[in-house]
């Protein structure tokens, strides 16, 4: 997987998904009340109320994926985020600025909801929770690299909510990473079988090496009945 291009392509749209949704949700109050005037208790209430959508998301995202494909969901997540970041520095009501909130948290909770299955359908399900492990990484790195980014525009402009027109910006060409993104071709044949896991070969070896060597029978027999159930399980 670490050595296809998917695999980059397919980090780079997580990241650039969670960084959008973590720059909002890290810096909620003083955006909302930088683009709404409202009072600190009107905005925490308002923003609290919206928090569920980040869940709701994943249902909404995750099911649109079963119908229309991950890809061409992740590309309506980063189209409508697009929009509405572009949108949202013209949203001086409460209502209005929170409502544009909803949309990014759902779009932000659907990246979590389509990404296993991309990763799924394009590597497979036999190692993916090693895979998806490494593809959150991705999730972490945004969560560096987020509120850096809107410290920064603050620090040069003194407004946390300057940095939403740059970001717009951002994910309407981070809509072409899904159409570029497309199924890796196996290297091998379609039928041909998946090597096993250095330590499930090296279990197979010490196996080998104990009945050769002799070794009591209780030992040989632990690593067979090992081997074995990783055989079966697979």
């Amino acid at each position: 997987m670490l050595a296809t291009r998917q695999f980059y392509l397919l980090w780079t749209m997580l990241f650039l998904n969670v960084t959008a949704g973590i720059i909002l949700i890290s810096n909620a109050l003083p955006i909302l009340q930088e683009l709404t005037g409202a009072a600190p208790g009107a905005v925490a209430a308002a923003f609290g109320g919206v928090a569920l959508f980040n869940t709701f998301g994943r249902f909404f995202w995750g099911a649109l994926s079963d119908r229309i494909g991950p890809t061409r969901s992740f590309c309506l997540i980063f189209v409508v985020q697009a929009v509405v970041f572009f949108l949202m520095g013209s949203a001086h009501s409460l209502l209005w600025a929170v409502a544009a909130y909803a949309v990014i948290l759902l779009c932000y909770g659907g990246g979590f909801g389509t990404m296993p299955s991309i990763n799924a359908e394009y590597f497979g399900t036999r190692y993916m929770g090693a895979n998806y492990g490494a593809l959150l990484t991705a999730w972490g790195a945004a969560g560096i690299a987020g509120p850096l980014l809107v410290a920064a525009v603050n620090d040069r402009h003194g407004s946390f909510s300057g940095a939403l027109p740059i970001v717009s910006i951002v994910l309407a060409a981070a809509t072409v990473l899904p159409l570029l993104t497309k199924k890796p071709v196996a290297r091998s044949g379609g039928d041909a079988p998946i090597r096993p896991p250095r330590f499930v070969q090296l279990d197979a070896a010490i196996v080998r090496m104990t009945a050769l060597m002799g070794e009591p029978p209780a030992t040989a027999s632990r690593a067979q009945s090992s081997d074995l159930a990783w055989m079966q399980l697979d």
